[in-house]
């Protein structure tokens, strides 16, 4: 069950990360009220580095995309928000379908509106490493998704 017993979970809501919010670190020192519930899959889509250098999922039928699920507070998201840049519109929200130990449920995804692709900065790219190394997707991902985005690739 992914909301706690006697919980509406009107003050927390699922948050599906698939970039560099799947770090611990990261998460840790944005997010200090999450709760990590392990790594989940969002079918239909496939990850990307956008033109800004940054992660994104886009549509894409027989796809999937590997991430971590995480409980996040209102709090948290106000602070994702900002980082996502959704004001700005960098990012927008949307509630989509995944998958976690064969059960699906709703999750905040971010996605950028920018459907083509660029290539990540150094720094970015080193955040990814570290993102990737606390939640390993499987080398056949990494292979087929990731690495054709980053320069250096993924060890």
């Amino acid at each position: 069950m992914l909301l706690p017993k006697g919980s509406t979970g009107s003050d927390t809501r699922l948050y599906f990360a698939y970039g560099s919010n799947m770090g611990n670190a990261q998460m840790s020192q944005r997010c200090p009220g999450h709760s990590n519930l392990g790594q989940a899959i969002l079918t239909g889509y496939r990850w990307i580095i956008a033109p800004d250098g940054y992660a994104n999922v886009v549509p894409s039928p027989g796809d999937m995309v590997a991430g971590v699920l995480y409980r996040i507070n209102r709090d948290d998201e106000k602070v994702l928000d900002h980082f996502e840049g959704v004001h700005a519109g960098d990012y927008e929200k949307r509630m989509l379908v995944v998958s976690k130990s064969r059960q699906t449920v709703e999750a905040l995804v971010y996605i950028n509106s920018q459907t083509g692709t660029g290539r990540p900065s150094a720094e970015y790219t080193n955040r990814l490493h570290q993102a990737f190394a606390d939640a390993p997707p499987g080398q056949h991902y990494i292979d087929r998704y990731i690495t054709p985005f980053l320069e250096q690739g993924l060890a």
